[in-house]
């Protein structure tokens, strides 16, 4: 792909790849790290159980009204190798171009949001159906960024019009596999982070390259903050334990 005219390819190597998409490869580390950690934890094999994501924090019904953090961190963990795969080719596959057309910043604050949004639609949806369960995972900041991109480039078919194609085979692909084999899924979690994305693929206006406003850096730091604290609640809950 060297010498490519997409502006989401790139031309360079490993250092150029982490500097035109520094949110998508932290997200991606963050997840691996947490991923393994979780593994050393469950003392071995490939999946985590839940209990052990409960304690690294799991969002589970009623415990997030104690520990609203949870909502937050949860969106970093994971329960098995497929889980995490193909959360990490979502986040690279879509993350990459909208990292390029919406700047950095804007592109974690709404994955965040996206994350945190659809944690809350989980623990509603335990809540209201009585069933307690550690949910976990990149999904809901996933199925964000997809909503997100699939709306926004709706808007500029001139600029993303194969991009919203794309995504619109990928989710129809995507909806009939989970029906079908999947049912297990937090789709819940899916659908607050889907609801989240759209609405900011509904409303922004932005083209690559443009200055991006104060606030988005403004909250893109208030939020990395955030969420480096709701992982300290976590370790101070683990050494509570030990």
């Amino acid at each position: 792909m060297r010498n490519s005219d997409r502006p989401d390819v790139g031309r360079g190597g490993l250092l150029e790849l982490l500097d035109r998409y520094p949110v998508c490869f932290g997200l991606l580390g963050a997840n691996v790290v947490l991923f393994l950690f979780a593994l050393s934890r469950a003392g071995g094999g490939f999946a985590v159980p839940p209990e052990v994501l409960y304690h690294l924090g799991g969002n589970v019904y009623p415990e997030v009204i104690r520990e609203p953090w949870r909502l937050l961190t949860s969106a970093f963990l994971h329960a098995d190798v497929i889980h995490i795969l193909f959360n990490s080719f979502a986040l690279l596959a879509v993350g990459r171009v909208l990292e390029v057309q919406l700047g950095s910043a804007r592109l974690w604050v709404i994955y965040v949001l996206a994350a945190v949004g659809g944690s809350v639609c989980s623990a509603g949806w335990q809540a209201v159906s009585d069933r307690a369960a550690v949910s976990v995972g990149a999904s809901g900041g996933a199925f964000g960024l997809i909503f997100l991109g699939w709306v926004y480039a709706s808007r500029v078919p001139e600029r993303l019009g194969s991009f919203a194609a794309g995504l619109r085979s990928w989710l129809f692909t995507i909806a009939i596999f989970s029906l079908l084999f999947f049912r297990e899924l937090d789709h819940a979690a899916h659908a607050g982070g889907a609801a989240v994305g759209a609405l900011f693929g509904r409303q922004l206006d932005t083209r690559p390259g443009r200055d991006l406003h104060p606030a988005w850096a403004f909250l893109a730091h208030g939020l990395a903050l955030l969420a480096l604290a709701s992982f300290a609640a976590v370790v101070l809950r683990l050494r509570g334990r030990a």
